[in-house]
C-alpha cells in the first residue's frame, strides 16, 4: 500500500533512481527524431504497442539494438530536447509514453498532469477527432484520433478512462491497432521492435465501479492489467487539476501494471493504496455513499430549511459550516466519537418530535431518518 509519495531515500525511491540512470536507447532516440505533441506521420509514425520503459523494476526493457528509423546498425547520438515551459526539465526524457482513450474529464485532467510531471503524450483517442484535438490542446501534447479509425502507436502505458459502458470497445481498439506479442519473442519481426522479454504495455483503466477483469482478454497477449480510480470528483479538468495532490488513487490488477499505476499516481502529486480485485464493487459503494449519498442527505436538509422559508442559497450558506464542522471532526476523531445530536444524549423525546415532523411531510425522509438514527445507536456500541 503507498498512502504516500516516496521520501527521499526510501527503498521504493531507490529502485526508482536506480532504474533511471539506466536510459532507454529507443526512448531517446525517438525524443531526437519524432515531433513532440505534433504530426507523426511518414518514419516517424511508429506502429505497435512495444514496451519502451526504462524501468526495470517494471519488467519493461528497451531492445539495445533498438535505432531511429533509417539508421540501422548506427545509432545516432540522441540530442538532448529542451521541456516546453512549465514541465519538469528534470524528468523529461524518463518518464513513460502515456496513450489516453478517453479523454474525457478524469483522462484529459490526468493527462495534464502526466505531461507537466515530463511524460511523453502518445496518442489521445476521443469518440469525434474534434473532442480529441480539444483534449490534446488542454493536456499540451499528444496525437489526436477519432475512435472509429484509431490506431495506436507504441506507448509504454495505456490509460483508459472511457465510461464503464464503453471499456470493452477501448479493448478492441488496442486489438486492433495494436501488434501485440502473444509470447516471449526474441527476433526483430517486420514493422515493429519487440524487446527480448516479449512483455507488452500495461493497460489501466479508471473506473470506480468495474475491476481490471474487463481488461481480461488484453491478457492472452502479454499485457499488464490493472485499474487506478481517483477518489475525487471531476467537475471539469481546470478546477480538479489543483485537487489532484489532495486525493487518494485506489489501485488493483497485476503487479506489473499496479507498480506503473502507482508510478503515475506518485508522478502527478497524488497518493494510492491497494485493494483487492475482488473488492471494487464494495469499494465504490463505498464511494458512492460518501460522495453522491451525502449529497442527497443533504438535498433533503435543503428542501426542509427552504420548507421553513429559507432560499436554496441562504439553506446552503448556514448548513455550510455545520457540514465542515462535521467532516473535520470525522476526519480527527473517527465517526464513533465526531457523532453529535440527540443520539449520543440519549434524547429519545427530540428524536420523537423529529420523526413526527418529517412524517408529516415525506414518508422516505422519516424511514432515512429511522435507518440513520438506528446506524448512530450502532456508532454508540462500537
Amino acid at each position: 500500500m503507498c498512502l504516500a509519495p516516496a521520501r527521499p531515500g526510501s527503498e521504493t525511491d531507490t529502485v526508482y533512481h536506480r532504474a533511471h540512470q539506466r536510459e532507454s536507447p529507443f526512448v531517446a532516440a525517438s525524443l531526437a527524431g519524432m515531433p513532440r505533441g505534433g504530426d507523426r506521420s511518414g518514419n516517424d509514425r511508429h506502429r505497435g504497442l512495444t514496451p519502451r520503459m526504462d524501468a526495470t523494476n517494471m519488467g519493461l526493457r528497451a531492445d539495445p539494438t533498438d535505432s531511429p528509423r533509417g539508421t540501422m546498425g548506427h545509432r545516432k547520438k540522441a540530442k538532448p530536447v529542451p521541456a516546453p515551459p512549465g514541465r519538469n526539465r528534470r524528468m523529461t526524457k524518463k518518464h513513460l509514453r502515456i496513450s489516453i482513450l478517453g479523454a474525457g474529464k478524469v483522462g484529459t485532467t490526468l493527462g495534464r498532469l502526466a505531461y507537466l510531471a515530463g511524460y511523453e503524450i502518445g496518442d489521445v483517442v476521443c469518440r469525434s477527432r474534434a473532442s480529441a484535438r480539444k483534449a490534446t490542446r488542454f493536456i499540451g501534447a499528444g496525437y489526436p484520433q477519432a475512435a472509429a479509425r484509431a490506431t495506436l502507436s507504441r506507448s509504454d502505458l495505456i490509460l483508459i478512462s472511457t465510461p464503464d459502458d464503453r471499456i470493452p470497445d477501448a479493448v478492441r481498439i488496442i486489438l486492433r491497432g495494436a501488434e501485440l506479442p502473444a509470447g516471449p519473442v526474441k527476433r526483430r519481426t517486420a514493422g515493429r521492435i519487440v524487446a527480448p522479454s516479449g512483455l507488452a504495455p500495461a493497460v489501466i483503466h479508471t473506473s470506480g465501479a468495474l475491476s481490471s477483469s474487463v481488461l481480461e482478454p488484453l491478457r492472452s497477449h502479454g499485457t499488464s492489467i490493472g485499474s487506478c480510480h481517483p477518489l475525487q470528483t471531476f467537475q471539469s479538468p481546470a478546477g480538479t487539476v489543483s485537487l489532484i495532490g489532495r486525493s487518494y488513487f485506489c489501485i488493483e490488477g497485476d503487479d506489473r501494471a499496479k507498480l506503473a499505476a502507482g508510478k503515475l499516481v506518485r508522478d502527478v502529486g497524488g497518493r494510492c493504496f491497494e485493494i483487492r480485485t475482488q473488492m471494487k464493487p464494495l469499494y465504490h459503494a463505498a464511494a458512492v455513499l460518501a460522495s453522491g449519498g451525502l449529497i442527497s442527505l443533504l438535498s433533503i436538509s435543503l428542501e426542509a430549511l427552504a420548507m421553513c422559508g429559507l432560499e436554496e442559497r441562504d439553506a446552503r450558506r448556514v448548513l455550510s459550516p455545520l457540514i465542515q464542522g462535521t467532516v473535520a471532526n470525522l476526519e480527527k476523531s473517527g465517526p464513533a466519537r465526531a457523532l453529535t445530536g440527540p443520539v449520543p444524549r440519549r434524547d429519545t423525546g427530540t428524536i420523537e418530535r423529529n420523526m413526527r415532523a418529517l412524517s408529516g411531510i415525506n414518508q422516505n425522509w422519516l424511514a432515512i431518518y429511522e435507518l440513520l438514527t438506528e446506524r448512530c445507536f450502532e456508532l454508540l456500541c462500537i
